[in-house]
């Protein structure tokens, strides 16, 4: 069984919509991952969107030290999620880890050059005490989402398009991670508004507590989704600021 972290805080910093005025919207994901781990904090950032402009823009208007990163998740190999990177890593400006699924979309050397390590997580992998890699999921375009496993809550899924298919991957972290209970999900769906019922049963049906869509899911999968889970559902955009 996966094991547990203590807690858990997820910011948006780019997404195709924006919660404030004062962030910046664009067509891509950024995700900001801090848990608590043993009393140690640990931060990933999921994909880096593909506007350099906006992602710097957020993380100054958030308070985002990218200094405090200590690895990199790139869930796909599409420049809407992966555009920024190397900005990112110069910014960064020491070494860190770079998990990709296994479609290897970055030239090593070049990556390493910025200080990028690029691990392909082809398999599960995990990352840190309580959080994991589904390893590549689906038959198509190589992608991967990531697991935590939150202390009392359950498992709490962060996807990036979810190519595979949004119930395909939940079921996948269940399979991997030995945790039946899924706290939550959010990211992008990239579904739209049939496909969307059956998300939104299954949602229902597995019980989540929270449920918040972003990117790729259109505004028809979103209202279906939140019409029936309505006290668990969350708009998502730049600013976002969820803790579990």
């Amino acid at each position: 069984m996966l094991d547990e972290v203590e807690s858990m805080k997820i910011t948006t910093i780019v997404d195709n919509n924006t919660l404030s005025r004062d962030l910046q919207s664009t067509w891509g994901l950024s995700i900001l991952v801090s848990v608590t781990v043993k009393d140690k904090l640990f931060n990933i950032l999921m994909d880096t969107s593909g506007s350099v402009p906006a992602f710097f823009h957020n993380i100054d208007k958030l308070g985002i030290n990218l200094q405090n990163i200590d690895a990199i998740f790139i869930s796909h190999r599409h420049g809407d999620h992966c555009g920024a990177l190397p900005q990112v890593l110069q910014s960064i400006a020491k070494p860190v880890m770079v998990y990709v699924p296994s479609f290897r979309f970055f030239d090593t050397d070049y990556l390493q050059k910025l200080g990028g390590i690029q691990v392909a997580t082809d398999k599960a992998t995990v990352l840190f005490p309580g959080g994991m890699s589904t390893g590549d999921v689906g038959r198509g375009l190589s992608e991967h989402a990531l697991i935590v496993n939150v202390k009392n809550k359950g498992l709490m899924i962060i996807t990036g398009c979810s190519h595979p298919g949004v119930v395909e991957i939940i079921r996948k972290a269940s399979e991997l991670s030995e945790v039946s209970r899924v706290y939550g999900i959010m990211g992008g769906f990239h579904i739209s508004g049939s496909e969307a019922k059956r998300v939104a049963n299954y949602l229902k049906e597995i019980a989540v507590k929270m449920v918040s869509p972003a990117h790729c899911t259109d505004k028809e999968a979103k209202e279906i989704i939140k019409q029936k889970l309505e006290k668990e559902y969350i708009s998502n955009g730049s600013g976002l600021v969820i803790t579990i």
